[in-house]
């Protein structure tokens, strides 16, 4: 395990460190959250194909103190209870089990605005959402998630909770599944009955970077 300084406000990574998750997004964020901010700490996992050269990012920008690196356990679930906000900046994804877990755990995500993470995010709150690989937008974000209030947080994580209920509980998922089966069988498409697509949520605007 790691020590994780006591009263700092923690953002993690989502994700392993590959090309597709786009940690060095996340590190470049960091740095510039890092040089204003003394009281936030970011984490990685310590596991993926970039892990050097995500060390020697951290190395060469002297952030040691700043940003650690989880070892690794299989999960990054073990640290979720000391995330104040997740970041979830891939370049292109399917439906992370991680983005899940966090939301059913009440914890703030941010992402990026490809599909389905902004779909879903975008059901939770209205400034979780930023353009893949924006440096400066993810800056923006990540600084409005530090600056959430006890109640707006309490919010966003019943929402969270309430989404992933509905549309991603097992329940919801095996009953989308045998509509699937169940259209194969009868000679239809099977799409218009698929996975759970509620739209219950705030109403957000697309931002002008997107």
């Amino acid at each position: 395990t790691i020590g994780l300084p006591a009263g700092a406000k923690i953002v993690g990574l989502l994700g392993d460190l590959r090309a597709q998750k786009d940690p060095l997004t996340f590190l470049e964020a960091a740095e510039i959250v890092c040089r204003h901010r003394p009281g936030v700490h970011f984490v990685l996992p310590r596991w993926g194909n970039l892990l050097a050269t995500v060390e020697q990012f951290i190395q060469h920008r002297k952030l040691q103190s700043r940003i650690s690196l989880v070892p690794r356990t299989g999960s990054f679930l073990p640290f979720f209870d000391r995330l104040d906000l997740g970041v979830l900046p891939s370049l292109w994804e399917g439906l992370p089990y991680a983005l899940l877990e966090a939301l059913a755990l009440g914890i703030p995500v941010i992402g990026s605005d490809i599909p389905p993470i902004a779909g879903l995010l975008e059901k939770v709150g209205c400034d979780l959402v930023f353009p893949a690989g924006g440096v400066h937008e993810l800056v923006r974000r990540i600084e409005a998630g530090l600056e959430l209030g006890d109640e707006s947080r309490r919010e966003l994580a019943q929402r969270s909770l309430e989404l992933v209920q509905r549309e991603h509980a097992l329940e919801s998922w095996r009953v989308s599944i045998l509509q699937i089966y169940r259209a194969l069988m009868e000679g239809r498409t099977p799409w218009a009955t698929s996975l759970p697509t509620s739209s219950s949520g705030p109403t957000c605007a697309q931002s002008p970077g997107r």
